[in-house]
């Protein structure tokens, strides 16, 4: 598996705060998108950007876009549990990756810690292909109805991952101002060198 050492890696995850998110604002630099946000950022069209990665950690994702991933020239990690869910076993090109369900991050490049959902997965793809900067666009995490206390575990399970950030020197910046995620810091996406 190639490492990403020293790189500034993007996340794109499928949050609200993605939806006006314009792809071309990343021509050029290492993205990892998290289930349907490599929708938006790869295609033919004039604002699409041919994605470097895609993760899931979700089966159903993974059954649902399993003819756009057997397509995908790009990275394709994939963290889901085949023996459960055999249509999502053999994708051509995918690297298939043990799910943990540790806390923290996963110091294993075979491995990642699940963290409830796949947007905290990439993370551990970007910490363990060693990222030196990573910036979250489209980690919004804020409470749905029903789903609240769900919502703020997802959330706070980021404050579990920044000892092992911290002590490797990665930095991780929250590019949406109104996420429910703040274990990170804000940062504006265009301001960004």
């Amino acid at each position: 598996m190639p490492t990403w050492a020293g790189e500034d890696v993007w996340l794109v995850g499928s949050g609200p705060s993605a939806a006006g998110f314009d792809p071309r604002r990343l021509q050029g630099r290492r993205v990892l998108c998290v289930n349907d946000a490599i929708l938006n950022m790869t295609g033919s069209g004039a604002g699409a950007l041919l994605a470097a990665a895609v993760f899931s950690l979700d089966p159903r994702w993974v059954s649902r876009r399993r003819d756009f991933l057997e397509g995908f020239r790009g990275e394709k990690y994939l963290a889901v549990p085949c023996e459960t869910f055999p249509p999502c076993g053999g994708i051509s090109g995918a690297v298939y990756l043990r799910r943990m369900h540790a806390r923290g991050l996963s110091d294993d490049p075979e491995a990642v810690c699940t963290g409830g959902h796949s947007g905290y997965g990439a993370l551990g793809v970007a910490y363990t292909k060693r990222a030196r900067r990573v910036f979250l666009i489209g980690y919004d995490l804020n409470p749905v109805r029903g789903r609240k206390d769900l919502y703020k575990f997802w959330a706070d399970n980021y404050w579990n991952a920044l000892p092992q950030l911290r002590a490797r020197g990665v930095e991780v910046f929250n590019c949406n101002r109104g996420s429910a995620i703040d274990a990170f810091p804000y940062a504006d996406p265009d301001s960004v060198n």
